[in-house]
């Protein structure tokens, strides 16, 4: 059962909009990174917009959570890797014009993670690594010139930007637990919490960042983790956060097993949650209803998308 998120958070129903929820997402084809367009509601593939020759995204870098998507903007921002100059740089494509903006060799040994945008202006926030300290950086993705707002001991594990509070959610990991520092629209720490732990999962969780995602539509967030299900088959579970009780909470609704959740998109217009699955190369898309806590539909989908918005 689905919780609102902050403060013992639980989903609320919202009508279903008659209008089919769309968005764009990244994806990998012959060697080459595509960025299209995506239909939630209806269709079995994407329609690529703009094709960056050479360049690839990396699974691991949806898992790092290296790009971020601009609503308000409609500038997607990513990590891409090219092949043939043997290079990470850091895109922002308009994806209104699907042109790209600017383009800029990233250094991969900052371990730059946890992108999140605001989204009623051009600032980025990202997170650091220098050896076992954590930075939070405010990031200027055309100079890549950045200045810290945070520092402490710990590694990143999710991080998102609340629009209606104004503030920076973000989730890090150290040797005592899992522990969540909030900051406001001045970049000043509002609140700490932990550590947490995971409550009412059947099985161990994976030792993974939470992919945290924000929900519009009901002004909330939830993750997803993977657990270690029967005869060790893994699978993805939507999690959420009891900030008070400092419990991370299975809900109960997820993918089935061996569907490794890619990219988990929560609808602006409805309550529902989208799912981008991957099993053995057979890619799948997954409609959740958070009011009924139940899958709609899953159906196949021949694009292999690594991470939408």
């Amino acid at each position: 059962m689905f919780i609102k998120l902050f403060v013992l958070l639980f989903f609320v129903c919202f009508a279903a909009s008659q209008t089919n929820f769309t968005g764009v997402g990244i994806w990998n084809t012959d060697g080459d990174l595509n960025i299209g367009t995506i239909d939630y509601d209806q269709g079995s593939y994407s329609q690529a917009q703009l094709v960056i020759k050479g360049c690839t995204y990396q699974q691991q870098s949806s898992i790092n959570q290296e790009s971020v998507y601009n609503y308000n903007t409609k500038i997607l921002t990513f990590v891409a890797f090219s092949k043939t100059e043997n290079n990470a740089y850091l895109y922002s494509v308009d994806c209104h014009s699907w042109t790209v903006v600017s383009q800029v060799v990233f250094d991969a040994t900052k371990n730059i993670q946890g992108l999140t945008a605001v989204p009623k202006s051009n600032t980025l926030y990202a997170t650091s690594t220098q050896g076992p300290t954590l930075n939070l950086v405010k990031l200027d993705p055309v100079t890549l010139s950045t200045s810290t707002i945070d520092s402490f001991a710990g590694e990143w594990y999710g991080s998102f930007y609340d629009p209606e509070l104004e503030q920076l959610y973000l989730y890090f990991k150290n040797s005592s637990g899992i522990y969540l520092n909030m900051y406001d629209k001045t970049n000043k720490k509002c609140g700490s919490f932990g550590y947490f732990s995971f409550y009412g999962n059947p099985a161990p969780v994976l030792d993974l960042p939470l992919g945290l995602v924000y929900q519009p539509s009901t002004n909330g967030y939830f993750g997803t983790v993977i657990v270690e299900g029967q005869n060790s088959i893994p699978y993805n579970t939507f999690v959420v956060f009891n900030v008070y009780k400092k419990q991370i909470v299975d809900t109960g609704l997820g993918g089935k097993p061996k569907d490794m959740f890619t990219a988990v998109i929560p609808s602006t217009t409805s309550s529902n949650i989208y799912a981008f699955s991957n099993n053995n190369n057979q890619f799948s898309l997954y409609t959740f209803d958070t009011v009924d806590n139940k899958i709609q539909s899953i159906r196949p989908y021949s694009t292999p998308i690594l991470v939408a918005f």
